[in-house]
């Protein structure tokens, strides 16, 4: 989905809608955006629940500078099945523009950052432990070849 603010007037808005999506206990939701220019407006994603009711879930607003973002939000319905909506809005002026792009759903919560950093710095530890003992095996079958 991609809205310049160029040729659109002040509050223009710009939507886009999953398909149903079924219940579930949790996904993760991950996509990239784009928002640039000194009057961009804002980027809003919604769970529906129905075509005219929902909450937001996510937003974003302003310039953040010609570069592209990654976001992730977790989504919960166990109840209902539900859709997605990312809905644009332009901002105060003719110089702003917003993007997204790869969007993809996971099973599962999204992982916090902290969580992920633990994750990391856990499979680094193993690794580590790994390698130091494989170059311990390997002085020992040296060890061994020698005498």
């Amino acid at each position: 989905m991609y809205i310049d603010s160029s040729s659109q007037r002040t509050g223009y808005i710009a939507r886009l809608l999953s398909p149903p999506m079924q219940r579930t206990r949790a996904k993760c939701l991950q996509f990239w955006y784009h928002m640039y220019g000194s009057t961009v407006g804002s980027l809003s994603v919604y769970k529906l629940v129905t075509p005219t009711r929902g909450r937001q879930i996510w937003r974003m607003s302003g310039n953040l500078g010609d570069e592209w973002l990654v976001a992730q939000v977790s989504v919960w319905s166990p109840l209902r099945s539900y859709n997605i909506a990312f809905q644009a809005r332009v901002g105060n002026g003719s110089n702003g523009d917003i993007a997204i792009d790869d969007v993809v759903v996971f099973n599962g919560r999204c992982a916090s950052p902290g969580e992920l950093h633990v994750t990391v710095t856990i499979l680094l530890v193993l690794f580590n432990l790994k390698m130091k003992h494989l170059h311990f095996l390997n002085e020992q079958n040296k060890k061994k070849n020698v005498s």
